[in-house]
């Protein structure tokens, strides 16, 4: 199961009696903090003052489409902080997702083909009243990942490892995730004040960012028609759990980012690269910057071929995985973690992602395929928090800046493929058998 399905289970789950349980699964450096589950959708986020001059409800009511599928196709055209029309798309999009997360919880698979099938139309109706995205799209030649002799000897790994995967994955297209924790937290976060220090150097000065909220008319007269404003679920929680941020909080400089990514060459784009980019385009903007690069992925995040995303095969894999991984999943899940982490702090965040880990693993999730995009949701949440409490502080201002923070052997943990490969494929020596005398026996 995927984030975008567990942020809106979490609305079914969260006062359940058992929810208590899930703290325990959260790493050590956020089990001190407390905050109940059903909190986490408590954010009550309030309009901005500017918003408080309000259309009156029947001008609204005259030119307002409530279409429960509108969400599917609407398009925002520009950046904007008020879009009453995108605000009442996407709570009338959650309700149809939540019926669908419920109908996945009865594992009703007949009313669930409907209820997909009902989007999609809502998608053909309108994909063309508002104009798509036609940047980033899939590449043409779809990805090998076939194990031959020369890709094998190509390998970062040592002979024995080569001797393994010659004797029982030629041929194949193997992959696996490993459980280790593919960065430090921490690390990042100096890695990202080093890019924000140089940048300043050159008169880019850091900014938190505006957030997006929902509009003043929503909480004046809409509340009793959509029941979910009354929860204090924010525009961005809803819109990050949806994976509809490129929809309705589009920043504009999404295809400048692509094309900036795709000029460069063949899984080069690091971590820092692209948080680098991204800064640069958004002048120092923090929360522009880390929407940005969330709606780039979020714009292909339910396609099927959406490891042929052209901007994806310029990027570097970052997370613990052999050969075939979610590297579009980890790189889309980090980017919304750290986004939401910059808003709502580290232990919301973390524990945004650890419960989605552990709901994913109980709805029968991806097996191993799952082990890295659990780390990246906790950690990247993380990282968000520890990113925000530094900017609030300015931290910035007197922060011992020093290059060996870009380095990717700074901030990413080491891979230990050798120790992994071995385990996944070297039999356990048999112990000798044990020969008892008869008299033992008795």
């Amino acid at each position: 199961m995927k984030f975008t399905q567990v942020l809106s289970l979490l609305l079914v789950l969260s006062s359940a009696a058992h929810a208590q349980d899930l703290f325990k699964y959260l790493p050590p450096e956020l089990q001190e903090e407390t905050l109940a589950p059903e909190e986490i959708l408590v954010e009550k986020k309030k309009p901005r003052v500017e918003e408080l001059d309000m259309e009156k409800f029947g001008d609204l009511e005259s030119w307002l489409n409530k279409d429960l599928y509108l969400a599917s196709g609407y398009q925002q055209q520009r950046y904007q902080l008020k879009d009453i029309q995108g605000d009442v798309a996407l709570v009338s999009f959650a309700r149809t997702n939540m019926k669908r997360i419920k109908l996945m919880i009865k594992k009703d698979h007949e009313a669930i083909r409907e209820l997909v099938a009902l989007q999609q139309d809502g998608f053909e109706r309108y994909k063309n009243v508002y104009q798509q995205w036609t940047f980033n799209q899939l590449d043409d030649q779809p990805l090998d990942f076939t194990l031959t002799e020369e890709r094998i000897a190509q390998l970062n790994v040592n002979d024995e490892s080569k001797a393994l995967l010659r004797e029982h994955a030629l041929g194949t297209e193997l992959g696996f995730e490993l459980k280790s924790k593919p960065f430090h937290a921490k690390n990042v976060v100096n890695m990202m004040m080093q890019v924000m220090v140089e940048e300043r150097e050159k008169g880019i000065e850091p900014k938190v960012g505006t957030e997006h909220v929902f509009s003043a008319e929503m909480y004046k007269y809409y509340k009793k028609e959509f029941p979910v404003l009354r929860t204090g679920m924010s525009k961005i929680f809803m819109a990050l759990g949806n994976g509809l941020t490129f929809r309705f909080m589009i920043t504009e400089k999404e295809e400048a980012l692509a094309h900036l990514i795709e000029a460069e060459p063949s899984e080069s784009v690091t971590l820092e690269k692209a948080f680098r980019l991204s800064y640069q385009l958004n002048e120092g903007d923090v929360y522009l910057t880390l929407l940005t690069l969330e709606n780039l992925f979020a714009y292909h995040w339910n396609n099927p071929q959406r490891d042929r995303v052209s901007v994806l095969q310029r990027l570097k894999p970052f997370t613990h995985y052999f050969n075939k991984g979610d590297k579009f999943g980890h790189w889309y899940h980090f980017w919304g973690m750290v986004l939401y982490g910059h808003l709502r702090g580290s232990f919301r965040a973390g524990l945004v992602g650890g419960i989605e880990e552990v709901l994913s693993r109980l709805a029968g999730g991806e097996a191993e395929q799952e082990n890295q995009e659990g780390k990246v949701n906790i950690y990247g949440g993380i990282a968000g928090g520890k990113l925000r409490k530094m900017l609030d502080k300015k931290s910035y201002l007197k922060f011992k800046a020093d290059p060996v923070y870009l380095q990717e052997s700074y901030y990413l943990e080491p891979m230990k493929l050798d120790e992994a490969i071995k385990k996944r494929f070297k039999a356990p020596k048999k112990q000798p058998k044990k020969h008892f005398h008869k008299s033992h026996l008795h």
